[in-house]
């Protein structure tokens, strides 16, 4: 039947280390950027005054340009490009077979676009008139930006998906549902009856190098096994 030989494993290897390496820019340097960013933008809650000192003390930052190009745009744009990549080629059945996860899922991907949208909105309006037009960001102007009720509204949906996306990108389902998801592994219907015919390998549409992931599966199969045997 279907031979897995090099050709087919390189890119499967090669796509399933960019969507690691697209999950780890999410959280470094994107998510610390989010979580400073909420940070400094919460010190208006203490005013005027405390939220300019905070804004002067970034501006200030050394060589902050290729700072901000190196550690956050670059990065944004891998990982907005290669996530618009993943939304196109993965198949939604959210609406098919709608449990809580899938449906987490899709709301990832939508989120994800909304979240572009707004960082776009975002950077113009509050970095780049402020290196093209010299307008100067600082309390005044993003409250009086805040008083016009559609941008106060963007910037309410922009937050709340910003928050989803980053958020359940990093819920823990996989670990918190691990040993329910190893007995249905080592059930008679489980991995035992896996044919090794290497077809799936041919027809995954994130061309995850499956046959690694099986291989690795089957030792942690054993190991939940051989521990489930000593806790009787």
């Amino acid at each position: 039947m279907g031979v897995a030989g090099p050709a087919l494993q390189k890119p499967s290897t090669k796509h399933f280390l960019l969507s690691r390496l697209h999950s780890l820019s999410g959280i470094i340097p994107l998510g610390f950027f989010l979580l400073e960013h909420f940070f400094s933008n919460a010190t208006a809650i203490l005013g005027e005054a405390a939220y300019n000192k905070q804004i002067n003390l970034l501006q200030k930052i050394p060589f902050l340009p290729l700072i901000e190009i190196a550690f956050i745009a670059i990065p944004l744009l891998f990982h907005a490009i290669y996530g618009i990549y993943l939304s196109l080629i993965s198949k939604n059945k959210s609406f098919v077979y709608p449990y809580k996860r899938n449906l987490m899922f899709f709301f990832q991907r939508v989120t994800g676009i909304l979240t572009l949208i707004f960082i776009v909105y975002h950077v113009w309006s509050f970095r780049l008139k402020s290196i093209f037009f010299g307008t100067e960001i600082n309390y005044q102007t993003v409250s009086t930006d805040l008083l016009n009720p559609w941008i106060f509204i963007i910037y309410v949906l922009g937050v709340v998906s910003t928050s989803y996306h980053f958020c359940n990108g990093m819920h823990p389902t996989g670990r918190n549902l691990k040993e329910e998801r190893m007995e249905v592994v080592i059930s008679d219907a489980g991995i035992a009856n896996c044919g090794n015919s290497q077809n799936c390998v041919q027809v995954c549409p994130k061309e995850i190098p499956l046959t690694t992931a099986l291989s690795e599966l089957n030792l942690d199969a054993n190991m939940h096994a051989f521990k489930k045997w000593f806790r009787k």
